[in-house]
């Protein structure tokens, strides 16, 4: 037999030498979670600056210092898309009701009724932002602001290509955004301080709140997205209800709930000055340049944002606080969070009423 047609066994050890290669230093490089959608989607993700062509170089330079014959750059792509890998952490910002309404446009009745309550909702609560953000226009005793936790930001960063293969530190930052004033409030701090869950939330909410009070507000109206696991839960009503407790001034506070993958507000803009602000510094080498790259992200002339360092100590147990007074809904029944949309909670005859 000629053997035509037939690969050689010495080709196809080199192939398979040439794919462990590849994936040998793809996995060098450390992969980061999705702030949105951990519980929903199998893709782990790469920081944001990567992208095929910068990681094929440095896999090429790597070979060529090794005085090895590198992959052809198919291979490497190729690869790179079997291992299910992304270069950014996926924000969830499509609404999975009203994508299947636009596609698919189903004329079953049960999801007709589920639609509209849906875009009613989402009208309803732009709505009481809006009637909110004109009464504190219109009384400076009235405070209207939206929070949230903006995208994760990773340090160091640097062009440096050593830097790509290091785990990264995950810094968090927790805006609020007062409507009528246009001051933007950031509370920063990293994971090696604390998580990122409804205690540290409650918590920076807390310093605004005592900052309103000494402020002489009587009221505050907040609004914030639905995540259950840092916004819509009981700790958050619990610090509300201490908070009225020993406020001097402080009488009423309301959390607003957008509904479910609407919740785009003012605050989106704030996150945006900031990541501009953040990318075009070439170098972030540790967590404390953040707190002046963020403080300094405005244009010139405007309000520059506000920014509090957290600490270890300064994260407070609401958890603990919530299960002595023991909250419960109007009827006496326990509370199923992820249908609540709004928590209004008032200081009445000097003391503050627990039920909501």
């Amino acid at each position: 037999m000629e053997g035509r047609g037939r690969r050689r066994e010495a080709e196809k050890v080199e192939d398979e030498e040439k794919r462990q290669s590849i994936l040998d230093h793809i996995n060098k490089f450390p992969r980061m979670e999705s702030i949105y959608c951990r519980a929903n989607t199998k893709n782990e993700f790469l920081a944001p600056e990567f992208n095929l062509t910068t990681m094929y170089n440095m896999y090429v330079s790597e070979m060529a210092a090794e005085k090895k014959k590198p992959a052809s750059r198919s291979l490497y792509n190729n690869i790179f898309k079997s291992l299910g890998l992304k270069f950014f952490a996926l924000k969830k910002d499509a609404c999975g009701i009203c994508l299947r309404k636009m596609k698919e446009n189903p004329t079953d009745e049960s999801f007709l009724t589920m639609y509209q309550k849906h875009m009613d909702e989402k009208v309803k609560v732009r709505q009481v932002k809006e009637e909110a953000k004109k009464m504190a226009s219109e009384n400076l005793k009235i405070c209207a602001a939206v929070f949230d936790l903006q995208q994760v930001i990773y340090t160091p960063k640097s062009h440096h290509s050593s830097i790509f293969y290091k785990r990264r530190l995950a810094n968090y930052n927790f805006t609020i955004f007062d409507q009528q004033s246009q001051e933007g409030r950031c509370f920063l701090w990293h994971e090696g301080i604390t998580r990122r869950g409804a205690n540290e939330i409650s918590t920076c909410i807390y310093k605004f709140l005592q900052e309103k009070d000494s402020d002489a507000t009587e009221e505050v109206i907040l609004f914030c997205d639905g995540c259950v696991g840092q916004n819509k839960n009981s700790l958050l009503p619990s610090m509300i209800l201490y908070t009225l407790e020993h406020a001097k001034n402080l009488k009423k506070v309301t959390v607003n709930y957008f509904e479910t993958n609407h919740g785009q507000n003012e605050g989106d803009c704030m996150h945006s000055v900031i990541e501009q602000k953040v990318s075009k510094q070439p170098e972030i080498m540790v967590p404390s340049q953040l707190a002046t790259l963020i403080q300094t992200a405005r244009a010139t002339g405007k309000k520059q944002y506000t920014v509090y360092e957290i600490n270890t100590v300064d994260v407070i147990d609401w958890k603990r606080y919530g299960q002595d007074i023991g909250l419960h809904a109007l009827d006496g029944n326990s509370l199923v969070w992820t249908k609540v949309m709004s928590v209004a909670l008032e200081k009445r005859k000097g003391e503050c009423d627990n039920a909501l």
